[in-house]
């Protein structure tokens, strides 16, 4: 009865495993999940093997976070808020990337 068992389970996990990895999925693409509006609310620096997070020096007090947008069709819009003339005052930039260079 325990071999029995061992059998169907073991024939079961086989099965899943070869239907849960069917390799033309996406033909080979992976779909990115970071499409959408980032923040830039933090950078990260390594100074002799250690890591420290701190507020974006490109970031203007007391504005919105600067941020980039990531879309379908390998577009990008970066925002960037600056006070140099006006408070607060929201510059954009759309930029498209090359299939080239994202595989």
């Amino acid at each position: 009865m325990k071999t029995k068992s061992i059998i169907i389970a073991s024939a079961l996990s086989i099965g899943l495993f070869t239907v849960s990895c069917n390799s033309n999925e996406n033909d080979g693409n992976t779909i990115a999940p970071i499409i959408g509006k980032w923040g830039i609310v933090k950078v990260g620096t390594n100074i002799n093997g250690e890591d420290t997070l701190s507020d974006p020096p490109q970031n203007t007090r007391g504005c919105d976070h600067d941020f980039i947008n990531l879309k379908i069709g390998n577009s990008l819009t970066s925002g960037d808020y600056s006070s140099l003339v006006s408070p607060c005052v929201l510059t954009t930039k759309s930029v498209l990337i090359p299939n080239k260079a994202i595989n």
